[in-house]
């Protein structure tokens, strides 16, 4: 009986561990995709793209709203991932608040609004709701702009 004991108790231990490990990896592989996301805007030649974007979607040629819309889909279903692994507890709430703050403030841009109105059909009922009713705020790329 002492054996069983001990055996369960060594078990929950491991069990214990292995969850710690398995939330750690996901942490790690969701913060990469945001990462990911985020690197998109800082290539030269998006970067030009996006700030054309913001400017005046309807500007776009064909191949750039197609450029667009799979940079900006990758970035939303990334949020969409980190959103529903948030609802599940699986996800440390310091991050998903750092991230909650730059996406929010990144739906502003007028690439990725626009991008979202058109295919928030796309995504989960529950992301969608909750993009919904997040506050409106304004993209800015320079401290001083109001």
């Amino acid at each position: 009986a002492g054996a069983v004991v001990v055996s369960l108790i060594y078990l929950a231990a491991q069990i214990r561990t292995q969850n710690a490990e398995s939330r750690i990896a996901g942490n790690h592989a969701i913060l990469e995709g945001f990462r990911n996301s985020i690197a998109d805007l800082a290539d030269p030649n998006f970067a030009e793209l996006s700030h054309r974007c913001l400017e005046d979607v309807g500007s776009l040629s064909g191949q750039e709203l197609m450029q667009v819309f799979a940079a900006y889909q990758r970035t939303l279903r990334v949020w969409e991932e980190a959103y529903l692994l948030h609802l599940d507890g699986r996800l440390d709430e310091e991050l998903w608040t750092g991230m909650e703050r730059q996406y929010t403030s990144l739906l502003a841009h007028a690439g990725i609004r626009h991008v979202w109105e058109l295919r928030k059909d796309y995504y989960s009922k529950k992301f969608r709701e909750y993009v919904i009713q997040l506050p409106k705020s304004e993209y800015r790329l320079r401290a001083d702009s109001a």
